[in-house]
């Protein structure tokens, strides 16, 4: 197996005589989201031989709960359709979006694709299930899940997070949007503008409070406006 072309000397591994030459990799990367996909493309274009780990479909967060269907139900909203055909959309967004990410189409960019949940069991090895990959380089890409404030009473209801939003096929008549980072903000503007009354609360004195407070003042001029 020739290693992948680097400017520098590869760690030298010495993978068992036994092992299987098919789970015998330059790089293994675990997490199938949007940094591991492109952690794939990047190691096949410099000719490694590639496995990716994946305990979901290919695409992760990005595809099914972030990134493409946020924005079309900002794009959605911002067209003025009403709201079963706005999700109806996001739908149809990211279908076509995980269709040129699944198992085969990577497949046929050369990689390896293992589906289950992966686990580092020594530094060049990882196993999913029974199965072993040998690999000279490990990426680890899992991803993040979202994290549920510790408010009294939430767990009693239905919370939602960008996990679950999306599941949803019509805007709800009203909504609490907790946290006014580029998400809160970004999903209290689509929903106000499918004629939900959205109420955004904010720890901080101001939305978006990682930004310039100039940055804020015009977001929140532009939420206010949108009610």
């Amino acid at each position: 197996m020739t290693p992948p072309p680097s400017s520098t000397t590869a760690p030298a591994v010495t993978f068992p005589a036994d092992a299987d030459l098919e789970s015998v990799f330059d790089v293994v990367v675990v997490g199938g989201g949007a940094g591991g996909l492109a952690a794939v493309r990047a190691a096949r274009w410099a000719g490694a031989r590639v496995a990716l780990v994946s305990d979901g479909p290919p695409g992760g967060d990005c595809t099914f709960t972030g990134c493409v269907p946020s924005k079309a139900l900002l794009a959605a909203a911002a067209a003025g359709v009403d709201g079963e055909e706005a999700f109806a959309r996001v739908r149809r967004a990211v279908e076509t979006v995980a269709a040129s990410e699944t198992p085969d189409r990577l497949a046929g960019g050369g990689a390896v694709v293992v589906l289950g949940r992966g686990r580092l069991a020594a530094p060049d090895v990882v196993t999913v299930g029974e199965r072993r990959l040998h690999a000279r380089h490990v990426i680890l890409a899992t991803g993040s899940r979202p994290a549920v404030p510790p408010v009294p009473g939430l767990d009693e209801v239905e919370a939602l997070t960008n996990e679950t939003l999306f599941e949803l096929t019509a805007p709800p008549p009203s909504l609490l949007v907790v946290g006014a980072g580029a998400v809160g903000c970004e999903m209290a503007q689509a929903f106000a503008r499918l004629g939900t009354s959205v109420t955004l609360v904010e720890v901080a004195e101001r939305v978006l409070p990682a930004e310039e407070p100039d940055v804020s003042a015009v977001v929140a001029a532009a939420l206010a406006a949108d009610g």
